[in-house]
């Protein structure tokens, strides 16, 4: 009786050991599924072992296996499978779960694009098709079949070695209208130190092969006498500023905010072109020691706006002149001027509204001319050719597109991840497409007509923090030459490229 109860127990541990041989495999997959469930208690697959899941509080204490932890793995095993089948490899899976859920994400998407070019040639030819139906076949096929470019990654700060400056995370990239310059923010490791410099952008053609040859992007650092912008305080917004008295300079209006609180914040205008401190910085305003959260520019006038705690201001560049604008007793996250009318101010609140500000009206009035309801925190605003509609997403991720005459949501972007960061969405110039990274560092890229989820692509580099998020843009015209469609994508101190 005895020998027998010892036997089961040998085929029971050697059917979980971990050092079984492949033809166990099944049997191995099978136990640990089965054993994985035990509530309180994480398997990993690697290690062969249980871990115990610990509070959250303790992820960034040592190697204790929290709820965090756990889903941090889980995100950066999906992330490699998703870039792998991007760049065409075949990368076994660590998980039947992530690769099924990846699959799913990419069904909806195929179906519409199944069509060939020939059906849809001549359907066209029938009559069943219009030319701008068949454009916008175009357009998301070119889109729905995005690759990265393993031999294109480009570091861009090699230039600045004379400077000591050791480059960390790109956090924020802005494009001008015709895609020639980017302005791109960035923060120095070790120290709180951020820096913007101006990046050109250029094609080339470079030979794929003997017979083809294909227009790449090149990206060069405008480095004038080694000179750029830093700032010891954080950034917070950045957005344009095209000065009708300076033509010919590129600058940028900028916030800042004192991550510890022992200085006031600042809005300032920048020159990115400048070769001197002198002539760089155009403007500086001081805001006291409040929270500053976003920025807007007033093409009409030489004002700006400034998004503070429970209100707006909006400042004279030359009289230096503030006026403040109450916004309901909530935290004005997103701001944007109207392009047609230069007294109508847009501004998303903490609370959830979208508020319509005339600046005509007194500035202690505490009612706006209109409002809009969005459920969660507004943290990004973006205006159409058509000003009748106007977008906006919140911390839920959720991107909306409001008919301003109606007070009413006509369009839903759906599928971005988020939960409480200030991530902004973007629209490319011909406004095709509406594309946004999410706080998993996914950029989700969508139809701007039927709100439909044409792309997602997994970010090239690994996440660890929210300032390591990527920032990408897309654009049909790249370094002005039409037709030149693809992504950039910047991240960590590199820039990527999808086309």
């Amino acid at each position: 009786m005895g020998k027998s109860s010892r036997s089961r127990n040998k085929q029971k541990n050697q059917y979980h050991h971990p050092f079984n041989n492949a033809s166990s495999s099944t049997n191995d997959a099978q136990a640990v599924s089965h054993e994985s469930i035990i509530p309180g208690y994480y398997y990993d697959e690697e290690k062969k072992r249980y871990f115990k899941i610990l509070p959250n509080s303790l992820s960034n204490a040592g190697s204790f296996v929290t709820k965090e932890t756990i889903k941090k793995n889980e995100g950066e095993n999906q992330r490699l499978l998703d870039r792998s089948k991007a760049l065409g490899h075949t990368r076994k899976s660590t998980s039947a779960s992530s690769t099924s859920s990846s699959q799913n994400k990419e069904t909806k998407a195929k179906d519409y694009l199944v069509q060939p070019l020939l059906n849809v040639l001549s359907a066209v030819q029938c009559g069943q098709y219009t030319c701008h139906n068949l454009i916008r076949y175009t357009m998301r096929q070119r889109c729905h079949k995005l690759k990265p470019q393993p031999g294109w990654e480009t570091g861009q700060y090699a230039t600045l070695a004379s400077t000591n400056i050791s480059p960390g995370d790109i956090q924020k990239m802005e494009t001008t209208k015709d895609c020639k310059k980017a302005v791109t923010v960035w923060s120095q490791k070790g120290i709180i130190l951020y820096w913007m410099q101006l990046v050109n952008l250029s094609t080339v053609k470079k030979k794929q092969s003997v017979s083809s040859v294909g227009r790449y992007l090149d990206l060069s650092i405008h480095d004038p006498g080694d000179y750029v912008g830093s700032s010891l305080n954080k950034v917070t917004s950045l957005c344009w500023s095209p000065l009708s008295q300076a033509p010919g300079k590129t600058c940028v209006l900028y916030t800042t905010v004192c991550p510890v609180g022992y200085s006031g914040s600042r809005v300032s205008i920048f020159n990115l072109e400048a070769s001197s401190s002198q002539d760089a910085h155009m403007f500086s305003f001081d805001l006291g020691k409040h929270s500053v959260w976003s920025c807007a520019w007033n093409k009409h006038r030489s004002r700006f706006s400034v998004g503070c705690e429970r209100k707006t201001h909006v400042i004279d560049i030359y009289s230096r002149q503030k006026w403040t604008y109450l916004t309901q007793n909530s935290d004005s996250l997103a701001q944007l001027f109207s392009h047609s009318n230069p007294h109508l101010l847009y501004s998303g609140t903490r609370s959830g509204f979208v508020l319509t500000i005339d600046l005509r009206a007194p500035y202690h009035s505490h009612d706006p001319v209109a409002k809009f309801n969005h459920k969660h925190s507004v943290v990004c605003l973006r205006s159409l050719m058509d000003e009748n509609y106007l977008m906006a997403s919140d911390y839920s991720g959720l991107i909306r597109t409001w008919d301003l005459r109606f007070q009413k949501t006509v369009k839903r972007f759906t599928g971005l991840v988020n939960s409480h960061y200030q991530l902004p969405f973007y629209i490319d110039d011909t406004e095709k497409f509406v594309y946004a990274t999410g706080s998993d560092g996914y950029c989700k890229i969508w139809d701007a007509k039927d709100e439909f989820l044409l792309k997602s692509i997994a970010p090239p580099l690994s996440i660890h923090s929210v300032d390591s998020l990527p920032v990408s843009h897309l654009s049909e015209k790249w370094a002005g030459c039409q037709g030149n469609f693809g992504l950039v994508t910047a991240m960590a101190n590199k820039f990527f490229l999808y086309c």
